[in-house]
């Protein structure tokens, strides 16, 4: 069996055990059903996770361009005591940050009772824009 594409953070599926899955645009793999398997992975090549251009990845799998400019790759994302969006100044997408910012304990609740259950998990790695 052959699968092409991306390689991307794993998803998982709690159970026991949990499960583990590499998904691909149009596939998703099982990788529990490849333990104690021979695989052979091959790189053919860089692919932005953001742009999705051919181009050699920088940072957290986004090329220069990207990492640089789009709000999910600032630095307030890993450190958010740098965000400035209360002063409204703009890192580079002030309403996305201020609506990062103004989540609240019960939003992420609410979320997590939403696409979080005992033995499923629903995860969406680029909403769409509305």
């Amino acid at each position: 069996m052959n699968y092409h594409g991306v390689l991307k953070k794993m998803q998982t599926e709690l159970g026991s055990p949990i499960q583990y899955y590499l998904v691909f645009k149009d596939d998703f793999l099982n990788v529990n059903q490849l333990l104690d398997k021979n695989l052979n992975i091959y790189f053919e090549g860089y692919q932005c996770l953001n742009c999705g251009k051919a181009k050699k990845i920088y940072r957290q799998g986004f090329c220069y361009d990207c990492f640089y400019e789009i709000p999910q790759a600032a630095d307030w994302i890993m450190k958010p005591e740098l965000s400035k969006a209360h002063l409204n100044i703009e890192d580079r997408d002030l309403d996305y940050e201020k609506a990062v910012n103004a989540l609240t304990a019960k939003d992420i609740q609410d979320a997590a009772n939403k696409y979080l259950t005992k033995d499923y998990f629903l995860a969406i790695l680029k909403p769409e824009d509305k």
